[in-house]
């Protein structure tokens, strides 16, 4: 819980007040209780300071200067009340008021209740080891009850940050303290000393022409700190690109760091930051995927011959997976996607400066009221349908998460229901594994099936807010989700669109929470999970969008429906996203273990025109790599595992005899390396070696493996951990890529 407090408490002389030094929330009802069990023990402390960090040597000078205590005898002994500890970096004043604004009131305590009927908070035993005498207990929770009396507080002292002063007082958030005759004196830092003034201002300078044009962009808008990548968004759309002024600028309009805003800029892809001097980037930007699918059908030479071709004041630049590979290779001119992307049909879009979103046709609201949607909801909310009923169709369904983990849904309901209150929901529409486009497709087709499910899973974890988390090359879906969203009736949860800004590392669950918390993606340490410290530090539910898209129709068929459909002793179906070489690609539904033999035969009508099956990846980019003559394995959850590979976002690529499985493999890796995070070195280092290695002429078998072992052992996420499979896949099961070098040497 945010309100995790660190509390140091020492007993001083007689003759010299006890000092209690609280880093928290002060908007907390902790530090009462610390007040109260303080006051209980017979002594009343005469000052109360509050920081976000323990202060630094400077300022513990200053205050015991301010106190007529020295400063080695401030501090001794410290405890953790609770989980958390605001010292960590991520609770910025403005997450912490925030989070208070929805909270303002936290109790980290078991509630006991006391001989005298009153329930309460009862403190830890390792804070009552603390104080030197016995505490009445009684005495503790009357004064608890009571509030506090000003006589019995009217020696306090309480200090809070000047910056967080003038936080709190601009949200309209009151200190639990400001009562009664207590006294809130803002905290001023005790200056320079004796050391001369500099000559000039320290720091950056902010350009006023900069400035005016950032007050004007974020003119209305909050200043919070989870909206920093929104922003950045809004200053690359107008003017193609983040210059180091317009940077500078939005840190002071934020009150941050220029290198915290500096760091997060540059983490994400899609923003083009200018340093000083450097010459502004190309008006006209044309993005070349080049994924595997889309490099199996000539995406290099596309790319090539575009550089050539584009002329002034055109950038052509690579692009990781976009979503497209149904209609490889693409190309993005803009916010203009060109499927099936050629030359002339690339420059002829920029010559007509066709540069903006395509919206296809997709079924609204009025569409979707009339084919009986939101009924199932209208009957959740009032009360028809019950919260149980939902989670038991889900579990008797079986069904797990689409997304790549699996998870089961109705047991994660259940997981972030049993965590206390309050609850928030994070949509992951970061479908970033090469391969898959399944989200995009059921976005662009029917959203608010998505929308419903959505709003149904807020309902039954009773999530006060959901965010929505759509990656930045799904510009339609962006519009459409815009738009529909805004036709909803009132009431129900706040809904959030956040847009990512081109990082794959983002589809992971908690790098996600990190990037709608204006971070950079860097994935957690787990645990806690994000079921119990989600997003800002409170219980959230994380679900994928196809996820969600299936629960009215599950709810309302029954569980028995969706566990008729599977296909080899599985159940359920699957959206399977298939490209490669196959006459007729794109998102088939499909029960739920069919084969890839099946796939490409009952659903794409078999392969394309002169090409013949030789392997195939059954999960995308992570998902491994097998041959043409393993094409009976069921393609489900569990069922690839034994082979080093999984089914992960059903991303099937289908690779013919007109392809390299090395290439491939090497395509794959350096993906990988590009899109690592760097938090950690087994994934940042290992992929870069591994692509290294694998771009020779004969790979070390040896050396790759122990590599790739080290990288499944040591990496903190799924993204080095599974990074290898396509390369250990290639060593297992297409030795006939090795022999013919093992016997030139």
């Amino acid at each position: 819980m945010p309100g995790g407090t660190v509390v140091n408490l020492k007993t001083k002389s007689s003759r010299r007040p006890k000092v209690v030094t609280i880093y928290h929330n002060p908007a907390s009802g902790i530090s009462r209780q610390v007040l109260a069990l303080l006051l209980a023990s017979g002594e009343t402390p005469t000052v109360v300071e509050y920081f976000k960090t323990p202060p630094s040597p400077a300022r513990l000078k200053y205050l015991a200067r301010k106190m007529g205590v020295p400063v080695r005898r401030l501090f001794r002994k410290s405890v953790r009340f609770a989980d958390f500890n605001l010292s960590n970096p991520k609770w910025t004043d403005d997450a912490l008021l925030d989070f208070m604004s929805r909270a303002p009131e936290l109790l980290v305590y078991p509630i006991v209740e006391t001989p005298k009927g009153v329930r309460v908070c009862r403190p830890p035993d390792s804070v009552l080891s603390l104080l030197d005498r016995p505490v009445d207990l009684a005495a503790w929770s009357d004064i608890l009850a009571a509030d506090f009396t000003a006589e019995e507080l009217n020696s306090s002292l309480h200090m809070v940050s000047q910056q967080r002063y003038d936080l709190m007082k601009d949200r309209g958030i009151l200190m639990s303290h400001d009562q009664g005759s207590q006294k809130v004196i803002p905290f001023e830092h005790p200056g320079e000393g004796k050391r001369r003034a500099k000559a000039t201002p320290k720091g950056r300078q902010i350009d006023p022409k900069a400035s005016e044009e950032i007050e004007f962009l974020l003119e209305g808008k909050s200043r919070r700190r989870d909206m920093l990548i929104e922003y950045l968004h809004l200053i690359q759309d107008k003017w193609g690109q983040i210059s180091a002024a317009h940077l500078a600028a939005l840190a002071d309009e934020m009150k941050l760091a220029f290198a915290e805003v500096f760091e997060v800029a540059t983490f994400y892809a899609h923003f083009d930051v200018v340093k000083e001097g450097a010459p502004d980037i190309a008006p006209v930007t044309i993005r070349v995927c080049d994924s595997l699918t889309c490099a199996m059908l000539g995406a290099e030479a596309l790319l090539k011959e575009l550089q050539n071709k584009a002329g002034p004041g055109v950038r052509v630049v690579r692009a990781p997976c976009v979503g497209r590979c149904d209609t490889a290779p693409a190309a993005e001119v803009g916010h203009n996607f060109i499927d099936n992307a050629t030359v002339d049909n690339v420059l002829a879009a920029v010559k007509q400066h066709d540069m903006h979103v395509h919206v296809p046709d997709y079924v609204d609201y009025d569409s979707y009221v009339a084919q009986g949607g939101y009924a199932l909801l209208n009957a959740l909310r009032s009360g028809k349908t019950s919260k149980e009923d939902i989670l038991k169709a889900l579990e008797g369904a079986s069904l797990r998460g689409l997304g790549g983990a699996g998870f089961p849904t109705g047991r994660k309901w259940r997981a972030v229901l049993g965590e206390p209150g309050p609850r928030l929901m994070a949509i992951n529409g970061d479908e970033g594994e090469p391969g898959t486009f399944k989200d995009r497709f059921y976005l662009e087709t029917d959203p608010h099936r998505f929308i419903e499910g959505m709003l149904i899973g807020a309902h039954v974890v009773e999530a006060a807010e959901v965010y929505i988390y759509l990656r930045d090359e799904y510009p339609a879906c962006r519009e459409i989700l815009a738009r529909e969203i805004a036709r909803l009736p009132a009431g129900g949860p706040a809904l959030h669109l956040r847009r990512g800004a081109g990082a794959y590392i983002c589809g992971e669950e908690s790098a996600l929470l990190e990037s709608i918390e204006g971070k950079r993606g860097m994935p957690r340490h787990k645990p806690p999970y994000p079921f119990q410290v989600g997003l800002f530090g409170l219980p959230t539910l994380i679900n994928n969008v196809e996820t969600l898209w299936w629960v009215r129709d599950i709810v309302e068929k029954g569980g028995d429906w969706w566990q008729a459909q599977g296909r080899n002793d599985r159940h359920g179906l699957r959206s399977y996203s298939v490209s490669g070489r196959v006459k007729n690609p794109g998102v088939k539904l499909a029960p739920a273990g069919v084969t890839i033999k099946e796939l490409i035969e009952e659903f794409c009508d078999g392969m394309a025109d002169g090409h013949k099956f030789r392997a195939y990846l059954p999960g995308g980019a992570s998902g491994g790599i097998l041959p043409a003559s393993m094409d009976d394995i069921p393609l489900d959850f569990g069922t690839l595992e034994k082979y080093g590979c999984f089914i992960g976002s059903a991303a099937v690529v289908v690779l013919s005899d007109k392809d390299d499985v090395k290439d491939a493999a090497l395509n794959l890796m350096k993906f990988f390396e590009d899109e690592s995070c760097g938090q950690c070195t087994p994934c940042r280092v290992g992929t870069q070696k591994a692509a290294v290695l694998m771009e020779s002429r004969a790979w070390n078998r040896d050396l790759l493996n122990e590599l790739s072992q080290t990288m499944r052992d040591a990496s903190i996420c799924g993204l080095g951990q599974a990074a290898s499979n396509p390369l250990t896949s290639v060593i297992k099961y297409f030795p006939e890529e090795f022999a013919p070098q093992e016997a030139a040497e």
